[in-house]
């Protein structure tokens, strides 16, 4: 199981979701917007835990500009993320070969670092292949 598809899957999957910010992969070469609300999906690793089970780590980051950047508005997309990862995360996984398992967010935090919202939605996810 490759991190980079799994990355890819859940960025298509989020912005035709109706995530009203830039969707980007984790491991893209391409630089965060400043001048509004992203999030960035990162899957740092995945562990194959026995027969056809893995176990990927998933870590999904909204970011915006602190100053620029209205808090009703950075807040809104954080709660489209977190609704769309409620209803329906199994469909982000359709067609691309790889059978969804369970989720299990293990942190929630929000933070201001470097003049910037922060909110981190690091997850577990379950996966058969």
């Amino acid at each position: 199981m490759n991190n980079s598809a799994v990355e890819q899957a859940l960025v298509e999957w989020l912005s035709a979701a109706g995530v009203s910010a830039p969707v980007q992969a984790g491991s893209s070469a391409e630089q965060v917007a400043n001048d509004g609300p992203t999030v960035i999906v990162s899957v740092p690793e995945i562990q194959h835990v026995v027969g056809p089970l893995h176990r990927a780590t998933v870590n999904l980051i909204v970011s915006a500009p602190a100053y620029q950047t209205e808090v009703a508005v950075y807040r809104g997309v954080v709660q489209a993320v977190r609704v769309a990862i409620a209803n329906g995360l199994a469909s982000a996984f359709d067609g691309v070969g790889i059978e969804y398992a369970g989720l299990h967010v293990s942190e929630s935090t929000e933070q201001i670092d470097d003049s910037r919202w922060i909110n981190v939605l690091a997850t577990t996810l379950g996966f058969a292949r």
